[in-house]
């Protein structure tokens, strides 16, 4: 009975994850194990105390390695550092590591997240990243894993106060789930629409958003000259790329593709092969243009 549970169990989570709109974060692969103490040997005093933890846990991010990432994280919490930021890293970390394990192990990840999202609402109930984390992880999920699409609408009713963007987005996966593609296109323009009429002092978009934002803009063919705003923003933002950047490239390519721009089009899917050259579907905009 326990292995029947466990073998439906692991369908769900692989299928949540088939379902996602999918997001492709750079990942460390695991083929080789990294000992993080031993680079450290030479700078770093054996005792393990919380700047120790740090230094590992800043290798391990350089990595993508959140596994490992978690891990620290959770013992610098339990040495006395039990902030928001810590919080939100385990469970955003956690979400990814769900999603990339596709087994029962997910389970454990899916749980970390919703419990640092929760745990940071009870001190900031306006927390936005953690409002929009849990509003994906329950829209996202099968209920048997905690999801739960009604709550999702209400953490994005919450969000449509603070940011407008992100709630839009929110709404059109939702959207998506339910197969309401139509509502969903327009939840994106309105998204997109704000985003277009920021003026360039508003404009703090992390990375993230603005990738989702081109995703759904070629997903549902909402392209014009306004798209390269998101283009250009994306190219100019200067924080850290959790995104394999030859999807990036490979939806500019896209977006340069619908505009008839076929230089711009095939220089982004060029830069896309060079980092991967396997990528079929940039191959395919290459053969498009050709």
């Amino acid at each position: 009975m326990q292995l029947k549970f466990i073998l439906i169990l692991n369908f769900i989570i692989t299928n949540y994850s088939i379902a996602q709109t999918d997001i492709p974060f750079e990942f460390y692969d695991y083929s080789n194990k990294i000992d993080y103490r031993k680079i450290l040997s030479h700078s770093v005093d054996e005792k393990l105390n919380i700047e120790y933890y740090k230094k590992l846990l800043n290798l391990s991010e350089k990595k993508r390695d959140y596994k490992n990432s978690i891990k620290y994280l959770e013992k610098i919490m339990s040495l006395g550092e039990n902030t928001i930021s810590i919080k939100y890293k385990i469970a955003s970390y956690s979400s990814i590591v769900a999603k990339k394990a596709k087994s029962f192990v997910s389970v454990k990840y899916i749980n970390k997240a919703f419990k640092n999202y929760k745990s940071i609402l009870r001190e900031d109930n306006y927390h936005l990243k953690s409002l929009s984390g849990l509003a994906k992880l329950h829209a996202l999920l099968p209920p048997l894993l905690g999801g739960d699409i009604n709550a999702s609408r209400e953490y994005a009713k919450k969000i449509m106060k603070i940011d407008q963007i992100q709630a839009h987005l929110i709404f059109g996966m939702i959207n998506e789930i339910e197969n309401k593609n139509i509502e969903a296109k327009n939840n994106y323009i309105k998204a997109i629409k704000i985003f277009n009429n920021l003026s360039k002092n508003q404009n703090c978009i992390d990375k993230l958003t603005l990738y989702e934002l081109i995703d759904v803009s070629v997903r549902f063919k909402i392209i014009n000259s306004n798209t390269l705003l998101l283009v250009n923003a994306y190219n100019s933002y200067q924080g850290a790329n959790l995104i394999k950047l030859e999807w990036v490239y490979y939806k500019f390519a896209q977006i340069y593709l619908f505009l008839n721009n076929l230089n711009e089009a095939k220089y982004y899917a060029k830069k896309s092969l060079d980092l991967n050259s396997n990528f079929d579907k940039a191959k395919e905009i290459i053969n498009i243009i050709n």
